[in-house]
């Protein structure tokens, strides 16, 4: 008896050390496997914010210029009296730094690891913390990932994401205190504040519960919570805030892109994805080199992703467009000129800064003109207005100019780019009250308040506005009468020169058209109006059309006492001279001729463009 009783207590006590053993390891295996997803989570947090830094500028220039926070209580309340709108406000608030790449990128990397964080806490949660699948959840980043660097995602729509996974790990902490009754009750706000979001919130409670609950509270919870959600529903609708239903359901969460989409969809089944992911980790017992390999294949795809996003043209685009709008036109020509563009918006404020340092007869050759005439000014749809008006502006077709950017405020709501034409426009003709009311707006804006304060200064004052250096000569070169405006801007410039016969800058565009469109022989015949206008010589490009006129064996006309300067006869010679030797002499031919030192001239464009 007491040898079967020993017997027991070894056998016993032999049990409980391999029971040790076995928790130790398993505990030991999920510290290996947590400590590999914080370092894969880490190390794509800090991937986010390199790309960023290093390529973010113009995907932070669209994002800003597509917002504008103004402290008011108007404003406040345009977004606070529908479901939603403040997300969109909190959104737009955050986004005001984004001037800054270094803020917005630690910003974007930063919401990035809050959403891993969340989505690992709530998975912790829900298998315990042993049993956490390290896959899904860094899938669920990923996917947010894809939203985060597109510049056509606000960050209000990656805020309602970060919120709809907060929510979801305090429903599950709720729900383990017995405190899940607190939910449907709260449903009503998280409506408010997050809306449509909220609706992929339910569906996740929805399904954890279906598949994580047991016994009547797996159906008993997600009823309760739709009866909420519908009498949130009608509430909202019929006597709180009077929205249409589409507006309800479709604010601000949409899914009119593949990337919500995706992420939407993997988040509505992320509980059922962690329940498949426990069961394969008990039932795989050495999946270690498994999970390592699909966690270094999802890092080399997310790092291939940010390689495919990475547009240089578009990034040079936004640049030139950034450098235009703030009137580095040096700069906007510097960097053109380096790294030509072949982009058609980039070759448009290239063209642009031209025409503001009264260069482009001078210099639109130095750099690729793939486009012909249609780059130096753009047609007036709704994606290019608050682009199109900087042409007319540029020129001195002010009325113009105030109508575009008016229409990219009525469409696209409150704009810096836009507000800000508009005060200059107005300043320029005289309607200050007006003008007054916009910069009042602009006072409010964390951003543009000093040029704000700026251009306040100049309100009810005519001389102020002769002195600047911008608006000044934009007074002068407004038309002397009014005209009706065309479609055709070549015909817009002609009405220009007609209604001010001193607009250089018309005149200049006027002659680049001509020269784009290769018509060189109505060129020579402009250039005698050049001396009414008191230039002291003939702009380089448009003597290079002379030359090509005398070769064709016309005669000159009078040219206002102006002639072609020696440096210009001699370059032409040495140009007809490489020609020959290329054999590119026959007519109808192309113009092949060798040597990068003619790409800079219009003879090169004429016989190669």
């Amino acid at each position: 008896m007491e040898e079967t009783n020993s017997w027991r207590k070894r056998d016993m006590i032999r049990r409980n050390i391999c029971f040790f053993r076995n928790d130790t390891h398993s505990e030991g295996k999920a510290i290996k496997n947590r400590t590999v997803l914080f370092f894969f989570a880490g190390l794509s947090g800090l991937l986010l914010f390199g790309y960023f830094i290093w390529y973010g500028e113009g995907h932070f220039f669209v994002q800003e210029k597509k917002t504008l926070f103004i402290f008011s209580g108007e404003y406040f309340i345009s977004f606070a009296c529908k479901p939603g709108g403040m997300l969109e406000y909190a959104g737009a608030f955050l986004t005001q730094g984004y001037q800054s790449v270094l803020y917005g990128s630690f910003l974007l990397a930063a919401l990035f690891l809050l959403f891993f964080a969340s989505s690992f806490s709530a998975a912790k949660l829900l298998t315990g913390e042993k049993n956490v699948p390290p896959v899904p959840v860094l899938v669920s980043s990923f996917l947010l990932l894809l939203i985060l660097v597109r510049e056509d995602q606000l960050l209000f729509q990656s805020l309602g994401y970060l919120l709809t996974v907060l929510c979801f790990r305090v429903a599950i902490t709720l729900r383990g205190k017995g405190l899940s009754g607190i939910i449907p009750i709260c449903f009503p706000l998280l409506f408010y504040l997050s809306g449509s979001f909220s609706f992929l919130f339910v569906i996740m409670i929805a399904v954890y519960s279906v598949f994580f609950l047991k016994g009547r509270q797996r159906f008993l919870h997600p009823v309760l919570l739709f009866v909420s959600v519908a009498s949130t529903f009608f509430i909202f609708r019929e006597i709180i805030f009077l929205q249409p239903t589409e507006s309800l359901l479709g604010y601000p969460l949409t899914f009119s892109k593949f990337p919500e989409i995706l992420l939407t969809g993997y988040m509505m089944i992320f509980p059922v994805i962690l329940k498949a992911g426990m069961k394969r980790k008990e039932e795989q017992k050495s999946s270690d080199g498994l999970t390592v390999a699909t966690l270094v294949l999802l890092f080399a795809s997310a790092v291939l992703y940010l390689r495919m996003q990475n547009d240089p043209e578009r990034r040079k685009e936004l640049i030139l467009e950034k450098l235009y709008i703030n009137q580095k036109w040096d700069e906007v020509i510097r960097i053109h000129e380096k790294h030509h563009s072949e982009n058609a918006a980039g070759q448009y404020f290239f063209n642009l800064a031209l025409v503001e340092k009264d260069e482009l007869c001078n210099r639109m050759f130095t750099c690729r003109q793939d486009y012909h005439g249609k780059l130096l000014s753009l047609p007036r749809t709704k994606e290019n207005l608050n682009k199109a008006f900087h042409f007319y502006f540029a020129i001195g077709m002010i009325n113009e100019a105030y109508h575009l950017a008016y229409e990219s405020l009525v469409i696209h709501g409150y704009q810096a780019e836009s507000l800000r034409m508009l005060v200059k426009t107005d300043l320029i003709n005289g309607n200050y009250a007006i003008a007054e009311r916009h910069i009042n707006i602009l006072k409010k804006t964390l951003l543009y308040r000093k040029w704000a304060f700026r251009y306040e200064k100049m309100l009810y004052n005519p001389s102020a506005v002769l002195s600047d250096a911008d608006l000044g000569r934009k007074v002068t070169l407004r038309p002397q009468f009014d005209f009706f405006v065309s479609p055709d801007d070549r015909d817009n410039l002609d009405m220009m020169l007609i209604a001010n016969p001193d607009n250089t800058k018309a005149f200049e565009c006027r002659m680049a058209w001509f020269l784009l469109d290769k018509e060189y022989r109505n060129v020579v015949y402009y250039v005698k109006r050049m001396s009414e206008m008191r230039y002291q010589r003939i702009p380089r490009h448009i003597e290079e059309a002379l030359m090509i006129f005398e070769n064709q064996k016309y005669e000159l006309p009078y040219l206002g006492g102006f002639i072609v300067s020696g440096d210009t006869r001699n370059r032409y010679k040495s140009y007809l001279s490489d020609r020959v030797k290329t054999g590119a002499v026959e007519e109808g031919k192309a113009m092949r001729v060798s040597g990068p030192q003619w790409k800079d001239t219009f003879w090169y464009y004429f016989d190669n463009k």
